[in-house]
Order: structure tokens, then C-alpha cells, then sequence
């Protein structure tokens, strides 16, 4: 179990995900390895819950004839058609041991050249996609994440004009912060980010305990 942001905001789109992954049975360290899927250049995506074994949930994004045009909506439709089997196999293989879920975040750049998130819970089976300002947050082995990290941004913006900010990469760290609290075992830094600015080659950097406030990440929320 993994913890996953993503977020729609006035001039991004964004999402991060930390690096730890842990042995399901176990909960023992099992190394670290970036969680985020580049889908092409204005779209990425990243999921929470079973790990290594759902990863096939990709394959039709990644092998689409079509790949560098998909947009957060078509994305959306190709993993939630191949995630319905996927889920299904993960709950059969892990038969008697507490389920995880399967969830899954997609951010960037939506078919109207706006902003966009979408999010997909296979457990109980809702699928939601936003245009900005929207966050959404999967992971530290609760169900009220998503509610917890809405109230951190909100917290979290700042005021300049008629218009708020977030550090975004602050933000980040703070709801990191939140997963390795909750649940140590799966949840550790390093985390990644990429940051989506139509127009502009697509940003990413590394989210540390002891990061420090990029400007590039004073990103607009609305």
C-alpha cells in the first residue's frame, strides 16, 4: 500500500507517489522503486493498494497504438476496463489475507485542454474525473485519506490578490508526512513528483524529509 496524490490546479495538473515498497505478507522493506507511470509526456498516473502483482494494469496505456495523444479521459477508460480482471486476479491470489484495494490516480492534460484527475476505486467500484482546483489521495492503509489531504491543502493555500497558491512541493511532503505516520511499514521517502504545464516539457523532481521550497512549485490552485 503505497500513498498516491494527485491534484488539478489553475496552471498544473500534478501527481506524487513515495517509493517504498514492502512485502504484503510481511510488511518486511522490500527496496524502493518509482511508482509513476508516464503514460506520454502530458499524462501520468500511479496506483495505491496491491503493487507489484497489479502491475499489468498499465498494459493497455502503455501498448495503446495511440499512446502520446491519450488524454486523462481515454487513459481513464482503457485502465478501468483492464483493472476490473486485474482486481479480480489479485483478490484470488491473496485469498484469505486482508485486501488492500486497487486504486488508481491519472492526472494531466484532459480533451478540452484543461486540467483534469481521475480517480478509481475498484473496491467499491466508483470511478470520478475533475478539472481543477481538485486533489484527490489514495493510500496509508485508511479510507479517510482523500478527506484528510482536501483538509491539508486547504491549510495549505496561500493568499496574493484574488488568487491562492501551494507550495507544491511542501504540500507534497506534508501528505507523505501523513502515509508514513499511518503505516511506516509502506510508506517511505524518497517520493516523486511530476508536475504537467501545458505547452512545457513536464516537471519532476524527488520529495525528501528535509526538502526545501523550490519557486518553480508556487503553483496557482485557483
Amino acid at each position: 500500500m503505497t500513498m498516491i496524490v494527485a491534484g488539478a490546479f489553475a496552471d498544473c495538473a500534478f501527481i506524487a507517489a513515495d517509493r517504498k515498497r514492502a512485502d504484503m505478507l510481511t510488511g518486511k522493506d522490500a527496496g524502493s522503486h518509482p511508482k509513476i507511470v508516464e503514460i506520454n509526456a502530458s499524462v501520468f498516473a500511479s496506483k495505491a493498494g496491491y503493487g507489484p502483482d497489479a502491475d499489468d494494469i498499465w498494459e493497455p496505456v502503455l501498448t495503446h497504438p495511440d499512446r502520446e495523444r491519450l488524454r486523462v479521459e481515454e487513459a481513464a477508460q482503457l485502465v478501468e476496463t483492464s483493472g476490473r480482471e486485474v482486481y479480480k486476479r489479485c483478490i484470488s491470489l491473496f485469498a484469505g489475507m486482508p485486501n488492500p484495494g486497487l486504486h488508481v490516480l491519472i492526472a494531466g492534460a484532459g480533451r478540452e485542454t484543461d486540467y483534469r484527475v481521475h480517480a478509481i476505486n475498484f473496491g467499491n467500484r466508483q470511478s470520478v474525473g475533475h478539472s481543477g482546483p481538485i486533489v484527490f489521495a489514495f493510500g496509508g492503509m485508511r479510507s479517510d485519506t482523500n478527506e484528510h489531504v482536501k483538509e491539508l491543502l486547504m491549510s495549505s493555500l496561500q493568499k496574493s490578490g484574488s488568487f491562492h497558491f501551494v507550495q507544491l512541493d511542501e504540500f507534497v511532503g506534508e501528505v507523505m508526512d501523513l502515509g508514513v505516520e499511518w503505516a511506516p511499514n509502506f510508506v517511505g521517502y524518497p517520493a516523486d513528483l511530476r508536475v504537467v504545464v501545458i505547452g512545457d516539457d513536464p516537471f519532476s523532481c524527488t520529495i525528501e524529509p528535509g526538502r526545501t521550497n523550490d519557486r518553480h512549485l508556487r503553483r496557482r490552485v485557483l
